[in-house]
């Protein structure tokens, strides 16, 4: 499971979840895509595109953990990792989120 939420900076836009802990791993996402996930949710890259995202996680826990930090993890406040990946799939499953 996901514990242990840790605050900070989102790129000058907020304070909101950078990281959660699982285990005694820390996921976080690399500056870089924190930078372009804003950029897709403020329309600065074009609506009609879709986001999907893949991992190394391979096993059922292992997905499971993932999407859970997903949940967590924060583009802008209150706004999550997993919100800013639906975004042009409504309606549709998480076939996205792989």
């Amino acid at each position: 499971d996901c514990t242990d939420p840790t605050t900070g900076d989102l790129n000058g836009r907020g304070e909101g979840v950078v990281g959660v802990r699982s285990g005694t791993d820390m996921i976080r996402l690399f500056p870089g895509a924190l930078a372009a996930l804003q950029q897709c949710h403020d329309e600065l890259i074009p609506r009609g595109m879709r986001l999907a995202v893949a991992s190394s996680a391979d096993t059922p826990r292992a997905v499971e953990i993932g999407k859970q930090a997903m949940s967590m993890l924060e583009v802008l406040p209150g706004l999550t990792l997993y919100d800013v990946l639906r975004m042009g799939w409504e309606g549709d499953a998480d076939d996205n989120l792989q």
